[in-house]
C-alpha cells in the first residue's frame, strides 16, 4: 500500500469515527385547559424505541410482522398507546400525573398528515386512511401519531416529560392555552434530559368565563372516554369507505 492510499484510509476511517448519529425526531402538541392537558406525540416508528425505549414492532406489528391495522382502524389501539407512554415520567406542578392514553394510530411517512394544531393531533391519531396493503410498510415508511389526555389537573401548571430512551431528541414543540398558541419552538433535549414547559399564566378571558365552559368540554370529553371504554369511534379505511 502506497503511502497516498495508506493517507486516504486513514481519513476514511476517521470519518466514520467521527460521523455523529442522528438525533431522533419528535413532534409534540400540549394543549392546556384551565383543569385539563392533552398531549399529542408525532414521530417515525424508527424513532419510537429511541425515545420511548418500547419496541416498535411489540406496538405495531403482528406475530407475522405485519402492521395491525385492524387494530388501529377498528378494534381500538389505546392500550398500545398506554404501553408507549408506560415507561415515560410525566410530572404536572412536580408531581406524577396520570395521562390516559386516547388513542395511537399509524400513517404512510410519504403522505403529508398536517400535526400542528390540536385539531391536528385529534385527526392524526384517531383517522386511518390507509389501504391493506399498507400492512406490509416497513418501519422507516411508517409514521405514528398518539394522544394522551390528563383530568382534573392543574392544566396551566408546570409540565415535565421525562422520556425512557437516552437518544439525543430534536423536539419540535407546538404549545397553546385555551385554543391560542402560546409557543412554537425547536428544542433540542441530551444526556437524558426532561422536556420542561413553565406554568403559563390563566388568560384574562379564560378567568373570567373559561373555567365553566373547560368544565363542559371535560364532562363531554369524559362521557366519550366512558362510553367506549377509552375506545374512539370506529374509522374506516379507504377500502371500506
Amino acid at each position: 500500500m502506497t503511502a497516498n492510499e495508506i493517507f486516504a484510509s486513514a481519513v476514511f476511517a476517521a470519518g466514520l469515527v467521527a460521523t455523529p448519529v442522528a438525533a431522533a425526531e419528535l413532534d409534540v402538541i400540549v394543549d392546556r385547559t384551565g383543569h385539563s392537558v392533552n398531549v399529542f406525540f408525532g414521530m417515525t416508528a424508527d424513532d419510537i424505541a429511541p425515545v420511548f425505549a418500547v419496541s416498535s414492532d411489540s406496538l405495531l406489528r403482528d406475530e407475522a410482522g405485519l402492521l395491525r391495522l385492524d387494530d388501529f382502524q377498528s378494534n381500538g389501539s389505546f392500550a398500545d398507546a398506554d404501553r408507549l407512554i408506560a415507561p415515560t415520567v410525566l410530572q404536572i406542578n412536580g408531581e406524577a400525573a396520570d395521562f390516559q392514553a386516547m388513542s395511537m394510530m399509524v400513517h404512510p411517512l410519504d403522505i403529508h398528515v398536517p400535526f400542528e394544531t390540536p385539531i391536528d393531533g385529534w385527526i392524526a391519531m384517531s383517522v386511518c386512511g390507509v389501504p391493506p396493503t399498507f400492512a406490509d410498510a416497513s418501519n422507516d415508511a411508517v409514521r405514528v401519531y398518539a394522544g394522551f389526555n390528563a383530568y382534573p389537573v392543574d392544566g396551566l401548571g408546570a409540565l415535565s416529560f421525562d422520556f425512557a430512551g437516552d437518544a439525543e431528541m430534536s423536539v419540535a414543540l407546538w404549545e397553546y392555552q385555551e385554543g391560542e398558541l402560546l409557543q412554537h419552538d425547536v428544542v433540542q433535549i441530551t444526556n437524558g434530559q426532561p422536556l420542561v414547559l413553565p406554568a403559563v399564566a390563566a388568560s384574562q378571558s379564560w378567568a373570567s368565563w373559561g373555567p365553566g365552559f373547560a368544565g363542559v368540554l371535560a364532562l363531554i370529553g369524559l362521557g366519550l372516554i366512558v362510553r367506549g371504554n377509552r375506545r374512539l369511534p370506529r374509522t374506516k379505511s379507504i377500502a371500506e369507505a
